[in-house]
């Protein structure tokens, strides 16, 4: 298990990393367009680092209830990781390893209400889906054969 130990920002500190990552949001179309073994080299990159470290985390949409399959659950045992890692991630916008075509229709759902969907990778090598429904009532995390 890993500790970690969250630094204080001030107000205007947390103002001017806001401005950054504002600025560094526009270089998210260029990211998405990335094949997602690429991603990690784009600068965009970097604001996804931020926001799922939770130093700065800009919640895009209510994730609601929460569920967890079976496989899901175990998966993320196995990788001695927790749920709120990847739920972090997806409620801030971070679709992790979809295409750069599953990315943009995540864009295009959240404004529009649609049901929103990321893929992730286990720190143990394993895939896991994040899907909230169109109603953002409901987010479940699972496995793709579960899907």
């Amino acid at each position: 298990m890993v500790t970690v130990v969250q630094p204080l920002l001030s107000e205007k500190e947390t103002e001017a990393l806001a401005r950054i990552l504002e600025y560094l949001a526009d270089e998210m179309m260029d990211y998405a367009a990335l094949e997602p073994e690429e991603r990690s080299k784009h600068i965009f990159h970097f604001v996804l680092v931020l926001r799922a470290s939770g130093l700065f985390r800009r919640e895009l949409f209510k994730i609601g209830a929460t569920g967890f399959t079976p496989g899901a659950l175990a998966a993320m045992e196995r990788a001695n990781q927790e749920p709120w890692e990847f739920l972090d991630r997806h409620s801030s916008g971070d679709w992790g390893d979809v295409s750069s075509v599953d990315w943009r229709e995540n864009e295009s759902s959240l404004e529009n209400g649609l049901r929103l969907l990321s893929s992730y990778r286990t720190a143990a090598g394993e895939r896991l889906f994040a899907i909230t429904e169109a109603d953002r009532s409901v987010t479940t995390l699972l496995l793709p054969e579960e899907y």
